[in-house]
């Protein structure tokens, strides 16, 4: 619940529309409706920043936005990384200083 409050941008006080779209794909004779991503916000239909009182600035949503984007293991070396797997404390936090790459404890 909390995720869901704090991906809201009516939390930074912006009115926003056109976030979700929904296109028909037809496969195999059946009609599915089939929803899209968020997108960015340069991509929502209307986003009106500072259009009633939020609890953070619409910088900081927009940074909030992008710390659990960061924290994606799956893209590899493309982003910091959450701390997981080995028994260090900063273990895929620590990068090398020489090719930049995620250091492990092994």
């Amino acid at each position: 619940m909390i995720g869901t409050i704090l991906k809201d941008p009516t939390y930074a006080g912006t009115y926003a529309y056109g976030r979700t779209k929904r296109r028909v794909v037809v496969k195999d004779g059946d009609k599915r409706a089939v929803r899209q991503g968020r997108g960015h916000s340069d991509d929502w239909e209307v986003c009106l920043p500072a259009h009633h009182e939020g609890y953070v600035t619409w910088s900081e949503y927009v940074k909030n936005q992008e710390t659990p984007a960061h924290n994606r293991n799956q893209l590899g070396v493309a982003v910091r990384g959450s701390a997981r797997r080995g028994k260090g404390l900063v273990t895929g936090v620590v990068r090398c200083g020489r090719r930049g790459r995620k250091m492990q404890v092994h």
